[in-house]
C-alpha cells in the first residue's frame, strides 16, 4: 500500500488477508477516509450493540490477538459509505468483505 495508490479505492469485495494487510488497511482508513464507527463482534452467537464502538487501532489489535471474532469498520470515502467487515478465518488468516453504500 502506498500513498499514491491507497487500497481504499480498489474494487475489493471479499478476500482472505493477513495481519499485515489489516495494519496497512487501518493506516489507509486513517489517512484517506472519514471514520464513522468501529463495531466489534465478540462471539459467534452474540450480536453487536451499536453502543460498543471501539477505537480503530484498539479494535484491530484485539482482532489480530484473537480477542474478537470480527469487526466492522464503517467510513466515508469519495461520496460513498463503505463497510469493511473483517472476520477470523482458519489458520490465523482473516477474511474481509467490503460493501459500498450510496445512501
Amino acid at each position: 500500500m502506498s500513498e499514491e495508490s491507497p487500497t481504499i479505492t480498489q474494487d475489493l469485495h471479499q478476500a482472505d488477508i493477513d495481519a499485515s494487510f489489516i495494519h496497512n488497511l487501518i493506516d489507509d482508513i486513517n489517512k484517506c477516509t472519514e471514520l464513522i464507527e468501529v463495531l466489534p463482534k465478540f462471539a459467534a452467537q452474540e450480536y453487536v450493540n451499536d453502543q460498543q464502538n471501539l477505537e480503530l487501532h484498539e479494535a484491530a489489535a484485539m482482532l489480530i490477538a484473537g480477542q474478537l471474532r470480527g469487526l466492522q469498520i464503517r467510513y466515508q470515502h469519495e461520496g460513498s459509505q463503505w463497510w469493511d467487515t473483517i472476520m477470523q478465518a482458519p489458520q490465523g488468516a482473516f477474511r474481509i468483505t467490503r460493501i459500498q453504500h450510496n445512501f
